[in-house]
């Protein structure tokens, strides 16, 4: 015993000497969204926190990657496909107009001829006058015309064949009396007024 000390009073008999007393760890702070933070010095990889409650999303969300190839290959597809119409639709389109200005052109070719024939037989000289192109017009008068067309003789009959849009020539068979036939070609070009077909010559 070190003097200038007093002795402990002894425990009384039944007693328990008092249990030391602990105090416990700190808990590491939390972060964001509750999450605990790495303690301090460490280097390991922490997930991303994510947010708490209804209706929140995770941030940064990673898109899929499964059916990507097949998404690439439906959008390539798809394309292709559009082009293929596209371009198929176009060819269509443009025969079609052509198709459809050959014949508009034959038709009127065969409507005029015929009114000039008809004319030439009922001897409507006049008529079939009006019927030329102005170079032809200009080229000789109704009169010189009218007797030109009685000097063939008359035209009993006449067949049409098929106007050639390219070079715009028509052929006919003509029957003049009870002589032979005579095979013939008019010449047509467009009235730069009306854009309508008109007899501006012929051979044979």
């Amino acid at each position: 015993m070190i003097p200038g000390m007093t002795s402990p009073e002894p425990l009384p008999q039944g007693h328990l000497s008092p249990a030391p007393v602990t105090h416990p760890a700190a808990a590491p702070a939390a972060g964001p969204y509750g999450v605990p933070q790495p303690p301090a010095g460490s280097h390991e990889p922490q997930p991303v926190p994510v947010p708490q409650g209804p209706g929140v999303q995770p941030p940064f969300p990673a898109p899929p990657a499964e059916g990507r190839g097949v998404r690439l290959g439906w959008a390539l597809g798809i394309a292709g496909a559009a082009l293929v119409l596209c371009c198929g639709g176009g060819i269509t389109a443009i025969f079609g107009f052509g198709v459809a200005q050959v014949a508009a052109l034959n038709e009127q070719s065969q409507v005029v001829m015929t009114r000039y024939l008809e004319a030439i037989q009922d001897e409507k000289y006049d008529e079939a006058y009006e019927l030329l192109c102005d170079a032809q017009q200009q080229a000789t008068t109704k009169d010189r015309f009218a007797a030109r067309e009685r000097a063939r003789g008359d035209l009993k009959s006449f067949d049409i064949g098929e106007f050639d849009i390219n070079t715009g020539k028509l052929p006919v068979t003509e029957r003049y009396g009870s002589g032979p036939s005579d095979q013939v070609t008019y010449v047509f070009a467009n009235d730069p007024k009306t854009a309508q077909l008109e007899i501006c010559g012929r051979t044979g």
